[in-house]
């Protein structure tokens, strides 16, 4: 039984460490993008993200709601606007973070609002284990 209970505390553990690896800086919940317009996308690695996780990389996509309900990105993402490398670096502001531009596809300009995701993969552990997390943020689509 305390080796039931060892492994629970362990698990607690290493979810809350996973839980903090990656954060969407922008765009936020509410935020208005342009179809056909170039965005700046902020993928931040938090201060609490201290451990080795060997990165894979991201993906970063968007996606329209249908009547206020929109998929979920874990299961269709959408339009992807970047696949690849994720490097942050520590900056001049004291984050560490890294920026990206993308081009908002033209075709959600009719959808009225949306899903942004960021999905991150990397590597954790002396195994490694696979992690793979999802962060998103609902916003409008305007003209």
């Amino acid at each position: 039984m305390k080796f039931l209970s060892t492994i629970a505390v362990l698990a607690t553990a290493v979810a809350s460490v996973v839980a903090s690896t990656i954060e969407l800086g922008y765009p936020v919940d509410g935020s208005a993008l342009i179809p056909g317009h170039n965005v700046t996308v902020q993928v931040v690695q938090p201060v609490s993200a201290q451990y080795p996780c060997l990165q894979v990389g991201i993906a970063l996509a968007v996606n329209g709601c249908i009547r206020g309900v929109c998929p979920d990105p874990a299961k269709e993402m959408g339009a992807v606007l970047y696949s690849g490398a994720w490097d942050p670096k520590q900056q001049a502001d004291g984050g560490v973070y890294q920026n990206f531009s993308v081009v908002i596809p033209m075709f959600l300009g009719g959808a009225g609002s949306g899903i942004f995701s960021l999905t991150h993969v990397c590597l954790l552990g002396s195994g490694p284990e696979p992690v793979i997390e999802f962060r998103n943020a609902t916003v409008k689509f305007h003209a």
